[in-house]
This record gives structure tokens, sequence and C-alpha cells, in this order.
């Protein structure tokens, strides 16, 4: 399979696999314990995908990272919207606070641990939330195996 088309398809995994978490976030919201163990086990999900031979630890970190970023582009493009407009460089765009919201909802549990505070008049939770794409896009890529070479070695059972 072609790079390209693979980091295509590891990125739809990857953000597949975001989608289902959130929803089972979601419904276990009332169960706070249970909220937090999906959100804990998406996260594991997350990181043994990224390290697997067979799904993306096969890319060179820099498709990688694109295929991370593909992933969180929902969360990626409107928390920087989001951000900007925090430090008055952005007009309001409501909108953008709910895609964020929504896509970042296998994390909400985790978000709820934050402390209490504001900067510049907005609640650090609000700050991590939007922030959080791109720590998860560089985490994501540092938590990925570092083979050299690993992108021209074949996958077993493929010719």
């Amino acid at each position: 399979m072609p790079p390209l088309l693979r980091t295509l398809a590891v990125a739809g995994h990857l953000a597949a696999l975001q989608l289902v978490a959130g929803a089972v976030c979601w419904l276990a919201a009332p169960l706070p314990g249970l909220a937090l163990a999906a959100a804990l086990g998406w996260l594991l999900a997350l990181a043994w995908d990224i390290r697997h031979p067979r799904l993306a630890g096969c890319l060179p970190r820099p498709l990688l990272a694109l295929a991370l970023a593909l992933c969180e582009a929902p969360a990626l493009v409107f928390g920087t919207r989001n951000i900007l407009h925090f430090l008055g460089y952005a007009p309001r765009f409501a909108l953008g606070a709910v895609v964020v919201q929504l896509w970042l909802t296998p994390v909400a549990p985790l978000v709820a641990w934050c402390p209490a505070g504001s900067w510049l008049g907005r609640d650090w939770w609000l700050w991590l939330l939007n922030a959080l794409p791109w720590l998860l896009v560089a985490a994501g890529a540092l938590v990925a195996r570092v083979r050299p070479g690993r992108a021209e070695e074949p996958v077993a059972g493929e010719p």
C-alpha cells in the first residue's frame, strides 16, 4: 500500500476509534468512575494503535504526525481558532467551541480534573480543552516506535 494511502487509512482508523470512544464516554458519563476508565482505555488503545507494527507503527514519523493531525483535524482547526479568540485575535465563533467539545468527548472525564482558575477571563479547562488536540498529536508522535527504515520493511502477509 502506498505510504500516503496508508497514512489516510491510519487517520481514518484513529478517527473511528475516537468516535467510538466518544460515544462510550458519553454513555458512561452518569457514572464518573466508568467514564474515567473509558477515557483511560481510549488513551491506552490510541497508544497501542500508534505503536502497533501493522497499524500506525509502520509509518515513518512525519507521516504518522500527518495521520494524527488528520485524525484530530476538526479539533485542531476549531481549537486553534478558539485560542486565537481567547487571545483577542479572532472574533467569537460559538460553533467552534461545540465542535471541539464534541470531538474531544473521550477526554472529557480527564478535563474535568483540571483545577479551578482562569487566565485572561477563561477557565483553565477551556484552555486545556482547546490546546489538547495539539498535545495529542505531539504525544502520539513521541509515543511512536523509533526504528530506522521501518517504512521500507514489508509487513507480514503483504507482498
